[in-house]
């Protein structure tokens, strides 16, 4: 009888035991107040994608996300639907970073192969925010293999709607992928997050919310 190769034959890693599974520390990041309630504690190797419709505040919130997320790392922020225009400077301004300025860095509409060397450079982020999907102009398989890549790294993805769910395969796809989805319409986020929290809905403009949403705000 031939005998069969072992595991370390074939390059084949053994695999996980209970053991294993439990001893793998994992950097989980300690959020606190609103973000603690909506979305847990999440791990600097999550994924996450926001989608909502046009007017819907999904960048000001992103911009929100962003300002927190210097807390604990260095932030990367690419505008590629936008770049550095008007609307967008009129968002960032009503963030306000002025005190977390040197944790933050924005680009201006820079295709991702130049995202990946920024983040690949000695002193990259920690903390990707990509503004929008679509205009990656990846299909799945890029998607996948970009969040492989940079698995170590918290990587953030807005994203167009129809009605209420992600518009277009890709971002169908990056729905079901990530680790932290919020939907956001009439400047209310929704989230729903594999890493506990309350699920509570996050406030991202108060006028604009008290006007599309009435009574049920």
């Amino acid at each position: 009888m031939t005998n069969k190769p072992t595991l370390k034959e074939l390059g084949v890693k053994r695999a996980l035991s209970y053991a294993n599974i439990m001893d793998t520390e994992h950097k989980v990041l300690p959020f606190t107040g609103q973000w603690l309630k909506a979305l847990g504690c999440p791990e600097m190797g999550s994924n996450w994608l926001v989608w909502g419709l046009s007017g819907s505040g999904k960048t000001r919130l992103l911009l929100e996300i962003a300002k927190y997320a210097t807390t604990f790392g260095r932030v990367l922020y690419n505008p590629l639907e936008t770049g550095n225009n008007y609307s967008f400077k009129l968002a960032y301004g009503a963030v306000g970073f002025a005190d977390v300025k040197s944790r933050i860095t924005v680009s201006d509409r820079e295709p991702m192969k130049t995202i990946e060397k920024r983040l690949d450079m000695r002193k990259g982020a920690d903390i990707l925010i990509v503004d929008s999907l679509p205009y990656t102009r990846w299909k799945s398989h890029e998607y996948y293999e970009f969040c492989e890549k940079y698995k170590n790294r918290m990587i953030i993805f807005n994203t167009h709607a129809n009605g209420k769910e992600p518009k277009g395969k890709l971002s169908e796809d990056a729905r079901y992928h990530a680790d932290i989805k919020i939907r956001v319409e009439g400047f209310k986020a929704f989230p729903l997050s594999r890493y506990g929290g309350e699920g509570t809905p996050i406030t991202i403009f108060e006028k604009g919310a008290r006007e599309y949403w009435g009574l049920d705000y």
